[in-house]
């Protein structure tokens, strides 16, 4: 199998394992989260701060739907919007260090299901 279908298989899974609740592998903060807000913190953990079209381009998503998810994860404290500096009209996203702690707690569980 080549790494993006991995990749694909393993988003799956995990997705089951998040809203399962039967299954305890994530933390308080993330019960019922879909997939994409997982996704929201990988991303910003691996690039730190990014303009929220940036962040829309990198999951392909509408607005709409990105506004959503980034509304939900401001009220669990797990990111931050911000004005952006360098152009006011727009708004940066960016992890606090609770969300940091969630995704890595998250990302720690993910590999000790792996092994």
């Amino acid at each position: 199998m080549s790494l993006e279908q991995n990749s694909i298989i393993l988003s799956e899974v995990f997705e089951q394992l998040i809203t399962n609740p039967k299954i305890d592998v994530c933390t308080e903060e993330l019960k019922g989260s879909s997939i994409l807000d997982v996704n929201i913190l990988r991303i910003l953990k691996k690039n730190g701060v990014l303009p929220i079209k940036k962040l829309g381009a990198a999951l392909e998503l509408p607005p709409s739907t990105l506004g959503s998810a980034i509304k939900r994860l401001e009220k669990n404290n797990l990111v931050e919007r911000k004005i952006n500096s360098n152009d006011l009209r727009s708004y940066l996203i960016c992890m606090t260090e609770h969300g940091d702690e969630v995704i890595s707690s998250i990302n720690k569980e993910q590999q000790k299901l792996m092994e």
